[in-house]
C-alpha cells in the first residue's frame, strides 16, 4: 500500500486554509521518494524556487547558489546563530527579501539565512 501511495501520488494538492479574509490557497506539492515535501517559491515576484519544507527549521534558508542569483535584492539584517538538530551551532548573515510567495500567499520583509551546504533543491522553507 504505501509503495502504491509513493508512486501513484507523487503530486498532490493541499489545501491551505490562512484568515477568513485571505480564503483558501491551494498549494501544489511534490513529495519525494523519502517522504520529503518540496514546493515552489517566488520570491520577489520574478524568480521561482524548489524548496524542502523543513517545519523544524528555525529560520528560511536558501542555497549558495540562489543567493548568488538573487543577492542584489536582498538587504542585510545582522548576524544570527541557529542550532542544528545535532547540536551544532551555525552563525550566519541573516537578509531580508522583499517578498516570498507561495501561490497567492505572499509574505512580506521575510528573513532568510544562506547555507552553502544545500545543493539538491533552493532552500529551506521554515
Amino acid at each position: 500500500m504505501n509503495t502504491l501511495f509513493s508512486s501513484c501520488c507523487r503530486y498532490f494538492f493541499l489545501a491551505l486554509i490562512t484568515h477568513c479574509s485571505y480564503g483558501i490557497t491551494i498549494v501544489p506539492l511534490e513529495i519525494n521518494d523519502g517522504g520529503y515535501i518540496f514546493l515552489t517559491i517566488t520570491i520577489n515576484g520574478n524568480t521561482d524556487a524548489k524548496f524542502l519544507l523543513d517545519t523544524g527549521a528555525g529560520v528560511n534558508v536558501i542555497s549558495e547558489r540562489l543567493f548568488e542569483k538573487i543577492r542584489s535584492t536582498l538587504k542585510e539584517d545582522g548576524l544570527h546563530t541557529g542550532t542544528r538538530h545535532n547540536g551544532e551551532q551555525i552563525t550566519g548573515m541573516l537578509y531580508r527579501v522583499d517578498e516570498l510567495s507561495i501561490g497567492d500567499y505572499s509574505q512580506h520583509n521575510v528573513a532568510i539565512g544562506v547555507y552553502d551546504g544545500i545543493r539538491e533543491f533552493d532552500g529551506l522553507l521554515s
